[in-house]
């Protein structure tokens, strides 16, 4: 049928929906104008219908409907630049959440259409926000994950903040014991001892993490990271106190990482093949401390829709920032677990050993930890709730403070409540309590610590 029958057809359709007859004048109301250019667009009609939107907003130029259909008909017109300024002007105009979702849609899809997908992205936040109803919701998440899917560059934001009893991991106990028996009071390290004891107060990280994939393919996937991490801490008018001297930048750990991760996926076996080589810095109370290399390895293997083995492997040389001679090789490697129980609980286990060589003997030691994970399959209460609990054991064959060397045991536990009703743009707060406990052989590494942390993370 020829393109002017069809739209013929949509308008008889249009006028016999607003009862008119035909000896009668063509008087259509604003609401079956509308309904009439919605039709002549899907029709393929867009620039019949800017003509029919166009003379709805010389009436009301705040008719949000009209401006999403306006942003729609642009759109299809390839007028870009136009049909996002539409967009826009709807979101204003807009006094429900059906038109506020309906016009993030459009403006998201106009921006993706720029290749501007970051903000897209945005917009699809917006539209999620806004979304009337939970099938909305869906539908935004839906094309915000194709939309991620399609961009080369990804950003990922977090921030943290939480009192804690020991910011700056220190020791519990106000005197430790030497091999000879000699009590060491507070001041026996020439003044430190403060500073060196658990100091209360709170910590805080913020870090900005971004991805390019620089190709993609079916069985392979290149990425590029550059990360910035800061861990800052504030100390209490206690910890003032016990260590007067004690300076709160003094503890702040700053990490700039730039890393190259090549991924490949063997169908056959439903393996992913990842390998990574990263290179950074770290920063400790704002003076450089080391610069590091790390090559690593990790196979991911499916066992059936329910479980993930993953296994790696990974070797790290680390240099002094200040005199550039290598001060430590480490080399690590673990296995896990995961797997979905038949409720739809997550568990997950894993084990990691590994050791370091240095030139100096109290650097170099053996390590090895447990870790198990659990995270609920659906909200309770609205709360989506995990737990990780962790044990690890740390050898050094020397130490300046004991013969028999330095011998560590740790045990930590932390549960999160991340309350997804207080969504905003997606985003959503995250509680954290934390325990955690280090049991040392030397009094001035026996620690233990105890937080309340806040964070902020995304649904999607």
């Amino acid at each position: 049928m020829p393109k002017r029958l069809v739209l013929a057809a949509v308008i008889a359709f249009g006028l016999a929906a607003a009862h008119q007859s035909a000896a009668e004048p063509m008087v259509l109301d604003p609401n079956a104008m509308r309904q009439l250019a919605d039709k002549a667009i899907h029709a393929g009609y867009a620039q019949d219908a800017l003509e029919i939107l166009d003379a709805l907003l010389q009436r009301d130029p705040k008719d949000a409907t009209a401006l999403i259909l306006k942003s729609q008909a642009l759109r299809i017109l390839n007028r870009l630049p136009e049909a996002e300024e539409a967009a826009r002007q709807a979101f204003a105009a807009a006094d429900s959440d059906n038109g506020r979702f309906g016009a993030a849609m459009v403006m998201a899809q106009s921006l993706s259409l720029q290749s501007r997908r970051i903000e897209a992205q945005l917009w699809l936040r917006r539209a999620a926000e806004v979304a009337p109803s939970r099938r909305a919701e869906s539908i935004a998440r839906r094309d915000f994950d194709l939309v991620r899917a399609a961009t080369p560059l990804k950003l990922t934001f977090a921030l943290s903040l939480s009192p804690s009893s020991n910011v700056n991991n220190g020791a519990r106990d106000p005197a430790f014991e030497l091999p000879s028996g000699y009590i060491c009071p507070s001041g026996c390290l020439g003044g430190a001892i403060g500073a060196s004891l658990a100091l209360s107060g709170f910590e805080g990280a913020a870090g900005l993490v971004a991805e390019v994939r620089w190709h993609d393919s079916a069985t392979a996937e290149g990425i590029f990271a550059a990360t910035f991490s800061n861990g800052f801490v504030l100390l209490s008018q206690e910890a003032k106190t016990t260590a007067p001297d004690a300076v709160a930048g003094n503890f702040a750990m700053t990490n700039l990482d730039f890393g190259l991760t090549e991924k490949r996926y063997d169908a056959n076996s439903d393996s992913i093949f990842s390998t990574s080589l990263n290179a950074g810095r770290v920063w400790y109370g704002g003076a450089a401390l080391t610069d590091y290399l790390v090559a690593e390895m990790i196979v991911s293997t499916s066992l059936g829709v329910r479980s993930t083995l993953i296994s790696g492997l990974s070797h790290q040389l680390q240099v002094s920032a200040t005199t550039g001679d290598i001060s430590g090789r480490l080399t690590d490697g673990s296995f896990s677990a995961e797997a979905r129980m038949a409720g739809g609980d997550k568990v997950g286990a894993r084990v990691s050993f590994g050791f370091t060589d240095a030139p100096s003997i109290f650097a170099e030691n053996e390590r090895a930890s447990l870790q198990l994970n659990w995270s609920a399959a659906k909200p309770v209460l609205g709360i989506g709730l995990s737990a990780a609990a962790t044990l690890k054991t740390v050898d050094y064959d020397d130490s300046l403070y004991a013969f028999e060397g330095r011998h560590d045991r740790a045990a930590r536990l932390s549960v999160s409540a991340q309350l997804d009703q207080l969504d905003y743009l997606g985003f959503v707060p995250v509680f954290s309590l934390e325990a955690g406990r280090n049991w040392s052989n030397i009094g001035l590494y026996d620690s233990e610590s105890f937080g309340i942390g806040l964070g902020i993370t995304s649904k999607f």
